[in-house]
């Protein structure tokens, strides 16, 4: 009787910390778009971006502002999923 709840936890840890991972990744990534969208190298890692030349300070800005931007959209997304798959589960 121990094992199945062993499991069905370690699966709930386990989507957790990816969730955190992926989540981490894609602000990263949102702070680097709008330096490719204006021509600038960027690389995005788990831990923050590598801006490759200067840039000027309205584009930090905007930099900045695209890590926040990616957070929110990921959040969104992910609460949508999550109340649709509820939603389907508690209708039937």
């Amino acid at each position: 009787m121990k094992e199945p709840y062993l499991k069905s936890e370690l699966k709930v840890w386990s989507i957790y910390f990816l969730t955190i991972f992926v989540a981490i990744y894609i602000h990263e990534i949102g702070h680097c778009i709008p330096a490719w969208i204006n021509g600038v190298g960027a690389i995005p890692t788990p831990a923050k971006e590598y801006i490759l030349d200067e840039i000027s300070s309205n584009l930090k800005q905007l930099v900045s502002l695209g890590g926040i931007i990616g957070t929110i959209l990921f959040t969104i997304i992910v609460m949508t999923f999550y109340w649709i798959k509820s939603y389907k589960y508690s209708s039937a």
